[in-house]
């Protein structure tokens, strides 16, 4: 059993790799996908999250500070 989604989508904090598979579930689901990186992330990362489908947020120099703005964005 699993919860339902909201219709404002997922959300999740990531350096790129768990954001890209969420983006992917997300899109498989057809549901929104905002995913909030470091400004360390690797543009190739970000640019597969992107090719998903979902909002790409950077901000912050530390993996913390995406999660910290994902929170809040929660």
């Amino acid at each position: 059993l699993s919860n339902p989604v909201p219709a404002a989508g997922v959300a999740a904090a990531s350096g790129g790799n768990h954001g890209a598979a969420v983006a992917y579930a997300a899109r498989q689901l057809g549901v929104k996908a905002r995913i909030f990186v470091p400004e360390i992330s690797s543009p190739a990362k970000i640019a597969v999250i992107r090719s998903h489908g979902a909002e790409v947020v950077i901000g912050g120099a530390r993996y913390a500070d995406a999660q910290e703005a994902c929170d809040r964005h929660v």
